[in-house]
């Protein structure tokens, strides 16, 4: 294959000593730099059967994620019931309160819901599908601007495609994924010495914001690029029109991020969710990530994703101290911070992967051609096929993996068991009312009947519910230390608990509460004296559980 991409782009594998191209502005002259070519060789234009196949890789796992139930859920209550604050929604447990909690991701949550009434799963899919190509063809434009032979970029394309795939679920945070890449994309295009359309981030950020609050990545990225550019333009040239130009940049940027219905408190609730010590102590996506890592190892599930993820940001970082250069100081800075954001919380390894690729292409570029001092002076074999052919064979194999991974299919499997058969039980005995559940199932069985099920905790707003809930339901799931003091201080009318866990463990040993139903992933329980605890045949045992699959 990298024959036939030396074919295709004639001349781009010579070394970058050996190439004509633009000087952007030193700020260290210490640093030898050498811009890529005004306009580089793109796969886009040279090799998109492989753009496509990079695509279909990252899109390869289609599953619901928990929250994809309390997105399409809440985001009917915006699209029907124009409701942007709430407090508490369907939840028994928490005391009133001013209707002040916000959505901050209510346009992200609004679509979602669209999508799939007009559309349905197959709908959901291909929006899915259409972020992911987003992210993937604006990280083949950023490594365009590397001026790196296709080669080079064609590896890194392909190895930031694995790492993408377990972090490519049907949520809103896609948005941050998608905004993310645009960003590195314009500040690659002006770190590498082109006109880059900057301004495109302002309305960007205004929609940004509305999407997810992961907007604040973004705006983290663009102030470090923003204040690094500027020192170097400074130190280079002895003026402060380029450092002034980036500020306000910046600045109407920060701007049009408080263009949403909530101002500056979204930005103030976000800070809180990341400070919630529940949030940061029981939800996974929080974990560090070499952890998750460890227990994909012992737990024998694959490591190709979280491996291709980490040799991205190590190969960032050394290459880039083989190979240093000024001209893009401040993408390889905005690099290294998500890379360490995503070493805390694994849930930001896609945002590391997307804003470590183009330095690292553009520094494995260097150091095979100038450092290694490889050469192409001999002219490549023929290749027996030619480049066409073997793009046509690429595009079927890309349209084949996308069909064998169910993109067309109107089923959606889940990442995590949900109650399917103690909903069906309670749905058969008309049982209903406020229900103690998993953490993760809230939002399902809202999903299914808001108007009948209330919940004692959900993962929508869990960072705005009082701590002592937090701590309360906490203990009675893990079965510490005050577990029962849920059953003693909440109207709890079911208790519905992974079969197993701790919670069964606690509910089992409880004389005043009766299992009614169980099955190898749900277990519900209600009180011995209700009528749910009267209904002939109960308990109900299955020794298998009904696929969960969504809705």
């Amino acid at each position: 294959m990298g024959g036939s991409f030396e074919q295709t782009g004639r001349g781009i594998d010579e070394p970058a000593q050996h190439r004509t191209a633009p000087r952007a502005p030193l700020a260290d002259a210490s640093l030898p730099v050498e811009t890529p070519n005004a306009r580089g060789h793109s796969l886009l234009r040279s090799a998109p059967a492989l753009v496509l196949f990079a695509i279909v890789v990252a899109d390869a796992m289609r599953s619901a994620d928990t929250d994809l139930w309390g997105h399409i859920h809440f985001g009917n209550i915006v699209l029907f019931q124009h409701q942007l604050f709430f407090h508490a929604p369907s939840s028994y447990a928490c005391p009133p309160g001013p209707r002040d909690w916000i959505l901050v991701d209510w346009l992200g949550e609004a679509l979602t819901a669209m999508v799939y009434g007009f559309a349905g799963v197959l709908g959901l899919k291909l929006v899915k599908f259409g972020c992911v190509a987003a992210i993937v063809i604006l990280i083949s434009s950023g490594l365009a601007e590397t001026g790196a032979a296709l080669t080079v970029q064609g590896i890194v394309l392909l190895i930031a495609a694995f790492a993408l795939v377990l972090h490519m679920q049907l949520r809103t945070f896609l948005a941050d994924d998608v905004g993310l890449a645009a960003l590195i994309a314009m500040l690659a295009r002006h770190s590498y010495g082109r006109r880059a359309p900057l301004w495109l981030a302002v309305p960007m950020f205004a929609l940004w914001t509305n999407l997810h609050g992961g907007f604040f990545v973004g705006l983290i990225a663009l102030g470090l690029y923003a204040i690094v550019r500027g020192v170097q333009d400074i130190v280079a040239t002895r003026q402060f029109a380029g450092a002034v130009r980036l500020a306000a940049l910046v600045s109407a940027a920060t701007l049009a991020a408080l263009l949403n219905p909530y101002g500056l408190k979204d930005w103030i609730v976000i800070t809180g969710v990341l400070r919630n010590p529940f949030t940061l102590a029981h939800i996974s996506e929080f974990r560090p990530l070499l952890a998750v890592a460890a227990d994909f190892y012992h737990s024998d599930h694959p490591l190709f994703t979280i491996v291709s993820a980490l040799a991205i940001m190590l190969g960032m970082v050394v290459t880039f101290a083989l190979t240093p250069r000024a001209d893009d100081l401040a993408l390889f800075a905005i690099a290294l911070l998500i890379s360490c954001s995503a070493l805390y919380a694994v849930r930001n390894t896609a945002l590391a992967v997307i804003a470590c690729s183009v330095p690292l292409c553009r520094h494995a570029h260097l150091l095979v051609f100038d450092r290694l001092r490889y050469s192409r002076a001999a002219p490549p074999a023929r290749a027996p096929l030619s480049w066409r052919t073997i793009q046509i064979a690429i595009a079927l194999a890309s349209a084949l993996i996308a069909f064998r991974t169910g993109l067309f299919s109107r089923t959606l499997p889940v990442v995590e068991p949900k109650p399917v058969g103690a909903l069906a039980f309670m749905q058969r005995h008309n049982l209903y009312g406020n229900v103690l559940c998993e953490f993760g199932w809230a939002d399902y069985l809202l999903f299914h009947d808001p108007a009948h099920m209330r919940i004692f905790i959900e993962s929508i707003f869990e960072a705005y519910y009082p701590h002592q809930l937090q701590d309360d339901f906490a203990r009675f799931y893990y079965a510490e230390s005050g577990a029962t003091r849920v059953l003693d201080a909440y109207p709890n009318d079911f208790v519905l608990m992974p079969t197993g866990s701790g919670g069964y463990t606690v509910m089992m040993a409880q004389n005043a509460w009766r299992l009614v139903y169980r099955d190898p992933i749900a277990s519900l329980f209600a009180p011995a004296g209700s009528d749910a605890a009267r209904i002939g045949g109960v308990p109900q045992l299955t020794a298998t559980a009904p696929p969960s699959v969504f809705p």
